[in-house]
């Protein structure tokens, strides 16, 4: 693998042991954040050494003084010997959480640790890894991450790999789809049979049927189209992308 390119596991902690041989960085989610705001430990954290300490969100108001916060995550960090912090917030008003996010930027990156956020908070972290999320129903990927590049810079640019699998019911003007199972989609497969091709733009698989004479467009990810996407974060140039352990080489 590219020495400059390396790879974050999204794995549950109870899962963590079996991925610690493979070349990767793992990130569990043992964390969240509680009410104050503060740090709360959820789960048993395994080992995290050059891991992520991985932190949810609990809906917790982003409000007040982050100062014990940012110690608190400085604190679990060194002490589980993290190389970094992965905020995996839920999306709300910037001005609500642009303090507390500004506060953990400092607090994180000026320890020499790296820092993860959602691309919606980009401007308020800005020494964070921004997430990109390769979950897309039209344009191109490519565009999507050259776009991000520009705007953050490509150090900042972290390709979030989110297999997908929606149905989309033909003319979808808003470009959303019903999300399938993947019990769903190997049923789909094998009832309809259908001629599966492959976007080199959106980097996934699509096939299209008819039912009740609406048009239907099926798109979705499997391990090849999983690569694919890797592969051009690879060629970019990006630092870093986030997978599902399911996905893990």
């Amino acid at each position: 693998m590219d020495s400059n390119f390396h790879l974050i596991f999204s794995v549950p902690p109870a899962e963590a042991e079996q991925l610690r041989q493979r070349e990767g960085i793992l990130a569990p989610p043992a964390y969240r954040l509680g009410p104050g705001p503060s740090l709360q430990r959820i789960q048993a954290v395994p080992d995290l050494r050059g891991g992520i300490l991985t932190v949810t969100d609990n809906g917790a108001a982003l409000t007040g003084n982050p100062q014990y916060l940012c110690r608190q995550v400085q604190r679990e960090a060194a002490a589980r010997g993290a190389m970094g912090v992965w905020l995996d917030l839920q999306r709300r008003p910037l001005q609500a959480a642009g303090r507390c996010l500004t506060a953990l930027d400092g607090a994180i990156t000026g320890k020499g640790l790296e820092l993860w956020v959602p691309e919606w908070c980009g401007e308020a972290a800005p020494h964070g890894n921004v997430l990109i999320s390769s979950a897309l129903s039209g344009g191109s990927l490519q565009a999507r991450l050259s776009d991000a590049v520009a705007a953050y810079g490509l150090p900042r640019v972290t390709l979030a790999v989110e297999p997908m699998a929606e149905d989309f019911t033909l003319p979808a003007a808003d470009g959303q789809g019903r999300p399938l199972t993947g019990e769903e989609l190997q049923t789909l497969l094998g009832t309809r049979r259908p001629n599966v091709f492959y976007s080199g733009e959106l980097c996934a698989h699509y096939f299209t049927f008819l039912q009740q004479g609406m048009p239907h467009f099926i798109l979705f990810d499997n391990p090849g189209s999983v690569r694919e996407k890797l592969n051009l974060a690879r060629r970019l140039g990006l630092r870093f992308a986030v997978l599902p352990w399911e996905y893990a080489p």
